[in-house]
């Protein structure tokens, strides 16, 4: 991790660059309320070399588990941490049976008795966003503050037909056939990839390809039949987006532009502005998906509203007035951007100027 707000943030505006995470003097900082972290998933990503703990990219994971016993014992009410789920694999573990997640969880509870610590598995395409993205959310909330004895169950959305989701997030403005800016390698694997589609007849939903990979040589599991797109990551650029009918008739045949992973994402174009197509890449492959992280943010608020309104506790104090504020504030935000996230003019505007 480059800094502690990545080397961005100043197109996101999450704040000052605070250095490098692992040398941060995070004892210094003054109480904060709430701390959100997805350290690097590398160490135990299902496509790396899966040295966990032993990667020294895990001393990232480390460092954010040291922050949160840090203010775990001072003011902090809510932390929010996302993984890849390969960090609760078996094979993963220290100990035989258990896993590097599970053994990392009753290290966490045991050092925060203060805290109701919970696990959600949860997917952004539960989330209204046409991609298969599972991750592991572990959310603490501070029992003083909470009026319930375990984390609120995180309700999934009502899934969209996939044609209506993509019809949210292409661009009318790209071409929808890019097939002739393929290599001839891709284009007879895109060719094979059409041809087992038409076995399956699954053409009713489009379909997410890696065209880039031969899928005679064992490379299937990369395509998705359900409409969804694959996991992004950083290095998966060529994503290819193909519908077509049952008579073989394509209607789109194109790459997913490097501003459509912001909106498969959840975030507005506009925090593309200067990015480099590889720094795109980057920033919408390590991002959690807005809508999951803020449902999950929403329902940790509700526990403290609820604390709030219980006769039965105290109310929820802060060091300032104003953060309370802030934090309503911060709720308020969020539902905005939910309701919003698929409006798209300013990266119309800025496709424009690429062209």
């Amino acid at each position: 991790m480059e800094s502690m707000y990545g080397p961005w943030a100043s197109h996101f505006g999450i704040g000052p660059c605070s250095g490098d995470v692992t040398v941060v003097d995070f004892t210094q900082w003054e109480d904060i309320d709430v701390l959100v972290a997805g350290p690097p998933c590398p160490p135990w990503s299902s496509i790396g070399m899966r040295y966990g703990a032993g990667d020294k990219r895990a001393q990232v994971f480390a460092t954010v588990s040291n922050m949160v016993k840090c203010h775990g014992r001072r003011a902090l009410k809510i932390f929010i941490i996302e993984m890849v789920c390969a960090q609760d694999n078996n094979t993963s573990g220290s100990n035989r049976g258990s896993s590097f997640y599970k053994d990392w969880l009753t290290d966490l509870a045991m050092c925060m008795p203060d805290f109701c610590i919970s696990s959600h598995r949860l997917n952004s395409a539960d989330f209204m966003l046409p991609q298969h993205r599972l991750r592991l959310y572990t959310v603490g909330v501070r029992k003083s503050c909470s009026a319930t004895t375990s984390f609120p169950v995180v309700l999934p959305l009502p899934r969209q037909p996939p044609k209506l989701q993509w019809r949210k997030i292409l661009h009318p403005a790209l071409p929808h056939e890019r097939e002739h800016a393929l290599t001839k390698q891709q284009q007879l694997n895109l060719f094979v990839h059409k041809h087992i589609a038409m076995q399956r007849g699954t053409w009713e939903n489009p379909i997410c390809i890696s065209v880039d990979r031969d899928p005679l040589k064992g490379f299937g599991s990369f395509t998705r039949y359900d409409g969804l797109a694959m996991t992004l990551r950083c290095s998966n650029d060529l994503c290819w987006l193909l519908d077509m009918d049952a008579d073989s008739s394509v209607h789109l045949s194109r790459p997913i532009h490097p501003l459509e992973r912001f909106a498969l994402q959840g975030f507005s174009a506009r925090y593309a502005r200067e990015l480099t197509k590889n720094q795109m890449l980057q920033v919408t492959g390590n991002a959690m998906s807005v809508p999951v992280v803020g449902a999950v943010f929403l329902a940790a608020l509700r526990c403290l509203a609820t604390a709030a309104q219980a006769q039965s506790l105290p109310r929820v104090q802060f060091g300032f007035n104003t953060r309370a504020a802030m934090m309503q504030r911060i709720a308020k935000k969020i539902m905005e951007v939910d309701a919003q996230r698929f409006r798209y003019e300013e990266s119309l505007a800025l496709l424009d100027q690429l062209r």
